[in-house]
């Protein structure tokens, strides 16, 4: 899959969403992978910490590529400023999603009918939704209530897995959902 020209997500070590990514080219000769400058909401250039990795995953129809970068500097391409990534290792797989997931961070409440507590959703898809959870969530069933481009959601979530992360001291679920 040739990835120039195509939009992806930056996530940290922490592999929480950073920002979209516009990907100018990817000089696979050179291991450099050269983006447009990212803005924020004030317009302002989303900033990248120096000699630090990075994760950078593009999903086409076809395949996904997976990109383990450390930010570089600010560059100049083909007359325009970019951001400059070092190419540390790169992976490419099929697609054998059905739907497309989107990563993101952000806050959610869970209920269980007799806990509730809030949650972070990690990523989510139209029948899928990944949370993460300082505390352990006992039941099979949760409501999830969350706020989706400024529109209130609610969810029933059936819990399909778990994975407890000693680094971080909270749960991983993956659940499926239905939206109500």
């Amino acid at each position: 899959m040739n990835v120039s020209q195509h939009t992806g997500e930056i996530l940290d070590k922490e592999h929480t969403l950073v920002t979209e990514i516009f990907i100018k080219t990817f000089d696979e000769r050179e291991q450099k992978l050269y983006t447009k400058i990212p803005r924020n909401l004030f317009n302002a250039p989303v900033p990248f910490k120096k000699n630090t990795e990075y994760n950078i995953i593009i999903s086409g129809d076809q395949k996904i590529v997976l990109f383990n970068v450390v930010f570089e500097c600010i560059n100049i391409y083909n007359e325009d400023a970019v951001y400059q990534f070092d190419v540390l290792d790169f992976n490419t797989v099929d697609n054998v999603r059905k739907e497309e997931r989107k990563s993101v961070n952000k806050q959610a409440i869970y209920s269980d009918f007799i806990n509730s507590s809030v949650v972070r959703i990690k990523d989510i898809s139209s029948s899928g939704i990944r949370i993460e959870s300082k505390n352990e969530i006992k039941s099979k069933f949760i409501e999830l209530f969350f706020d989706d481009n400024n529109s209130p959601r609610r969810a029933r979530a059936k819990i399909l897995w778990k994975k407890y992360l000693e680094d971080t001291n909270s749960y991983v679920y993956g659940c499926k959902i239905e939206y109500r």
